[in-house]
């Protein structure tokens, strides 16, 4: 069931797991993270703190500023437009590193087109090609900070 404690400490873990892994990509990297995480970062305390924490923006709210960014998943239905109510949230979502923040250039939710109940999400960045040598990222080392 939806809000179940098991399921809420998994997806927690996995959370977790995928920001401090994420934060050993580099300060030199350009990188996004397009996800379905079941959670609302506006009602997940665990998931803004640790956006915040590891440097990820989240590039859907960074459009639309103080005001709400619209629902990207229907419960009941097909994703659409102005969508609201029970049942319609923010789930999926386009996280930035600092490096592709500085790149970034429009993010669209597109109705219609996505999985299902689900909006598809794009996100542009102006990336020049490199001139310079970028070093691979390290083994995180984060790893040993998990239970």
């Amino acid at each position: 069931p939806k809000g179940d404690a098991i399921r809420k400490n998994y997806a927690d873990k996995w959370l977790r797991l995928l920001f401090e892994c994420s934060r050993d990509f580099g300060f030199q990297m350009p990188a996004a993270i397009c996800c379905d995480l079941n959670r609302n970062p506006d009602e997940c305390a665990f998931l803004r703190m640790a956006m915040a924490r590891t440097g990820w923006t989240d590039v859907d709210q960074l459009q639309y500023g103080e005001e709400d960014a619209p629902p990207t998943y229907c419960h009941s239905g097909a994703a659409h437009q102005g969508m609201s109510g029970p049942g319609c949230t923010r789930i999926d979502l386009v996280l930035a590193n600092a490096v592709a923040l500085a790149a970034f250039v429009n993010y669209e939710q597109v109705n219609g087109q996505g999985v299902a109940k689900h909006a598809m999400l794009t996100a542009s960045f102006h990336l020049p090609s490199f001139g310079a040598k970028v070093t691979m990222p390290r083994t995180p080392r984060s790893m040993a900070h998990l239970e």
